[in-house]
């Protein structure tokens, strides 16, 4: 039972996470790397609870891996999916 309550924290963190910050706002450099630290530093709370943390915030992680693309990449994956510029 504990194991299902704490996937369920798991999934409702990541999805906060992901719809109201890393998809909701504009980040500085700094501001991604700060993202990229605190879903790390969530990960390790939430191994002790379950074998695989990571495999709950894979939204998350993965729009942390694009907020942390270095500037060339990133403006080849914004014409790659065809979005204007900001």
């Amino acid at each position: 039972m504990f194991a299902t309550c704490s996937g369920c924290c798991c999934a409702a963190c990541c999805r906060e996470l992901f719809n109201n910050v890393a998809c909701e706002a504009y980040f500085s450099d700094a501001g991604a790397l700060q993202l990229l630290i605190d879903l790390q530093a969530l990960l390790s709370v939430f191994q002790r609870y379950t074998d695989r943390p990571a495999s709950y915030f894979r939204e998350l992680g993965d729009a942390v891996k694009l907020l942390n693309l270095p500037q060339s990449q990133s403006e080849f994956v914004r014409q790659v999916s065809g979005r204007p510029p900001i």
